[in-house]
């Protein structure tokens, strides 16, 4: 009676340890699982925002786009510093908005592999007489632009000089020999993507002007080859310059043109036109 009380007895620890050992094992696999769709949703976001920026239209990037990025980047902590021009309070934390609402699409836009993007930035304005200009993840701008009146020309400047000096943040180039795509690219996000008025603002005189120019020229050159060449260009150039392996022959690599030749051809178009 006791032997077979002590083989029942056995017999149920036996069975509570199979049991007890099952269980360990069914939530190490719902873990790997859970972690392994994870990875998959994270990787398929990435390629989500890889996709929407080779094949949406201008219309309607900047809204597919700013859908999927927001999943994935997280939320800029901005900061505003307006100590030393009170009356820009209300221009200053417009800009605070702006830049939150914009960061996951130029981050997205600007992406490349193992970069990663800052998760704040502060805006100051400060008393000097010089434009504005951005140090690691500080915008500075003067106050002078204030009494002016000219961070109030929405047209050349306004919330379009946040996205401007913002994506000079994101770039993160490590030299600065790049300056004329730099400033090319900036100004593109400026006044085509963020103002819609490049056409208005970039004017370029096909006499004068050259690639190297910077600035509207270059975002005018820029915008072209993103219409007419591919959508995906900006990326690529960006990519190129952050990581330190552009070098002129890009444009021959990808367009089968030189950077020389894609120039005609968008000069003559302006001509034409």
């Amino acid at each position: 009676m006791h032997i077979d009380s002590l083989k029942k007895s056995n017999r149920t620890n036996e069975l509570i340890e199979i049991i007890f050992t099952m269980k360990n094992t069914i939530i190490i696999i719902i873990f790997i699982a859970f972690f392994a769709v994870n990875c998959i949703h994270a990787v398929a976001k990435k390629q989500n925002i890889n996709s929407t920026i080779e094949t949406n239209t201008k219309n309607n990037f900047s809204e597919n786009l700013n859908h999927v990025a927001q999943d994935l980047i997280p939320p800029l902590i901005v900061t505003i510093d307006y100590r030393a021009e009170p009356e820009a309070q209300k221009w200053a934390e417009l800009a605070a908005v702006t830049a939150k609402e914009q960061y996951p699409f130029l981050v997205a836009m600007l992406d490349s592999e193992g970069y990663k993007p800052p998760r704040s930035l502060r805006i100051i304005f400060i008393d000097i007489p010089l434009g504005a200009f951005v140090n690691r993840e500080i915008i500075y701008i003067p106050t002078e632009w204030v009494k002016n009146g000219k961070l109030y020309d929405i047209e050349m400047y306004g919330m379009g000089l946040v996205i401007h000096e913002m994506v000079h943040i994101i770039q993160a180039y490590e030299e600065d020999k790049y300056r004329w795509i730099k400033e090319g690219i900036a100004d593109y996000f400026q006044f085509f993507w963020y103002a819609r008025n490049g056409d208005k603002t970039c004017i370029v005189n096909p006499e004068k002007a050259i690639y190297t120019d910077g600035y509207r020229t270059t975002a005018a050159f820029f915008d072209w080859i993103v219409r007419t060449k591919d959508a995906g260009f900006i990326k690529r150039l960006n990519a190129a310059c952050r990581n330190g392996t552009y070098s002129i022959d890009l444009f021959k690599n990808y367009y089968s043109m030189t950077v020389d030749e894609l120039w005609d051809e968008f000069i003559q178009t302006l001509k034409k036109n």
